[in-house]
């Protein structure tokens, strides 16, 4: 037998003390001259210097403090219900791999069970780390937060890896008791396998929500469940601002997507940056709004579509401002009145804006180089008295590559007024009625040089090349 000295101190050259922090990897070897088969052998084992074991349920409040950090979670920790767990500045918690010794939920990952609340509040010099324990880390060391209702979860400057999801469960309800709320902020999720939030979560009462700040790198949706996210109440608010979302594979939103169920709550996506299949579908009731329940702005988005719906023509009311889509489209429904202003849309595989029984403003927008055309407006038989769509202002141009697409394009009961934009060069026309039952207003416009030089010629009305009506299609 023998043994070896260590010590947490700076290394001095031959005291034969083995210097160490804590939780350092010591993998210690023996070669053994004669085995049981009187072979030589090596025996290699492995093992973590003074770290501060955990798993199972807490009866208590608890801080894992900065003291006895690092933290190395063997099996599930659960926090019931009214139960807090706190999370020093500086504190570093690590996964077992494989490893589940409570069996709790899967037997081979380990997960936080959030009943009560959790509060990992970090500082800007040190942050709280969430990591996998193994030498080669994947994206499924571990499972994530196991939500069952939780209290409070408040994560700040947290960095965050190696989990399957980051949220997953049945439900977060915030339910606007006091201190009762959902703050993410100032954190880093990355090297995770499939969502950030695998769980419906519910908003009301008057809670505010709040996701700020964070890069989301590498994941698959960020609210993937099928329930999406839903607001009730009045003062209800769930704001979303200043985050980059990179490299998501499926959609910011999913099935349900984001759902105000009545007057009196918001949502505020702002500052927000996506660097690939941005899909965002906001959804929102209640009659006859007067004031934005949804505000989307300022926010750079590449890739797949942008959904504003409501019901009617007199449910939903959306400002969308400030905005840059590439490679991404945007559909308007059944509004009671969307402002869609200051943006530019560009490259998208379809229309770059879809109007559809919806009551819109579309003013001051460059839409430019979408394939199927700069804007689309569809009103069906059933809103044709009460949906009137304006657009003024913008600049729409390299529109459309097929005979049927346009910079402006106007079907079935479709009535738009069309004021002072620059309409010009569009790939086949830039203005085409398909609708046999409005007259199209759409006078003061700048047409490009040749359709203007070709109405100067005189004898109109006539048929103008980059503009399909009546003279083109006699119904």
């Amino acid at each position: 037998t023998g043994s070896m000295s260590f010590s947490e101190a700076s290394a001095v050259d031959g005291d034969g003390i083995l210097q160490v922090t804590r939780g350092d990897k010591l993998t210690g070897s023996y070669t053994d001259p004669a085995d049981d088969y009187g072979n030589e052998s090596t025996v290699t084992d492995v093992a973590y210097y003074d770290m501060t074991l955990v798993s199972d349920t807490l009866s208590t409040d608890a801080t894992w403090a900065l003291s006895s950090s690092p933290f190395l979670v063997t099996g599930d920790v659960t926090v019931p219900d009214g139960v807090t767990l706190t999370i020093e500045p500086g504190v570093e918690v690590r996964f077992m791999p494989g490893s589940d010794d409570q069996g709790t939920n899967n037997a081979y990952s380990s997960e936080f069970r959030i009943a009560g609340s959790l509060v990992a509040v970090g500082t800007e010099s040190d942050s709280i780390t969430f990591v996998s324990n193994a030498d080669s880390p994947t994206e499924q060391d571990w499972s994530g937060i196991r939500s069952f209702d939780p209290h409070v979860i408040h994560l700040s400057y947290v960095s965050f890896r190696h989990a399957y999801n980051v949220f997953n469960g049945a439900s977060i309800v915030v339910s606007g008791e006091a201190n009762d709320s959902l703050r993410i902020t100032h954190s880093t999720f990355r090297d995770i396998s499939s969502y950030i939030f695998d769980t419906d979560i519910q908003i009301y009462s008057g809670s505010r929500c709040l996701i700020q700040d964070n890069r989301f790198d590498g994941f698959d949706r960020f609210f993937g469940s099928y329930g999406g996210v839903r607001l009730l109440d009045d003062g209800t608010l769930l704001k979303i601002d200043g985050n980059d979302f990179v490299d998501c594979e499926n959609g910011l939103t999913w099935d349900q997507g984001i759902h105000i169920d009545e007057l009196g709550p918001r949502v505020i996506f702002t500052n927000n940056q996506s660097n690939s299949n941005s899909r965002l579908q906001f959804h929102a009731s209640g009659e006859n709004p007067t004031e934005d329940q949804v505000i989307i702005r300022d926010n750079h988005l590449v890739g797949q579509y942008i959904y504003l719906g409501g019901s009617d023509g007199t449910q939903g009311r959306y400002l969308f401002k400030g905005n840059t889509l590439d490679q991404c489209y945007m559909t308007v429904s059944g509004t009671e009145r969307a402002l869609i202003q200051d943006n530019r849309i560009q490259n998208a595989g379809s229309e770059g804006i879809y109007l559809s029984s919806a009551n819109a403003v579309i003013e001051r927008d460059t839409l430019i180089n979408n394939s199927s055309g700069g804007i689309r407006v569809y009103t069906d038989f059933s809103h044709s008295e009460t949906i009137k769509d304006t657009i003024r202002y913008c600049v729409i141009t390299g529109n459309g590559n097929s005979d049927n697409a346009a910079g402006i394009k106007i079907d079935e009961y479709g009535n738009a007024v069309i004021h002072n934009n620059n309409i010009y060069d569009n790939n086949n026309y830039d203005i085409r009625n398909n609708s046999p039952h409005y007259d199209l207003d759409a006078r003061f416009n700048w047409w490009g040089e040749t359709t203007t030089a070709e109405m100067d010629l005189g004898g109109n009305p006539k048929d103008i090349t980059k503009i399909h009506d009546q003279f083109d299609d006699a119904t």
